[in-house]
């Protein structure tokens, strides 16, 4: 009864140690690749393709003290502005 339980125990480690070898086996076999660049700085340009709506995240809404038209607008469309910078000239009948 013991002799059976015995070579069935050893054929499994056998089988387990057999393919724990392979394994690693194969993985020495492989060859790594790998491609070097040089490090450099400049600008990361990402370009994103998608339908949806677009939401600022901050908005403001201009109320000017006098009425007027606007003559010239000093920014363009995207533009980044900064505190206290000149955005636009009104012209008013007053």
């Amino acid at each position: 009864m013991k002799k059976p339980f015995i070579f069935g125990a050893a054929l499994l480690a056998a089988g387990a140690l057999a393919w724990w070898g392979w394994t690693q086996f194969q993985k020495k076999g492989e060859a790594q690749s790998y491609r070097e660049a040089k490090v450099r700085r400049g600008d990361l340009e990402v370009k994103v393709l998608a339908t949806g709506l677009v939401e600022p995240e901050n908005r403001l809404e201009l109320k000017p003290p006098i009425a007027g038209r606007v003559e010239s607008i000093l920014v363009q469309e995207g533009q980044a502005v900064k505190k206290g910078q000149v955005l636009a000239w009104l012209s008013s009948s007053e």
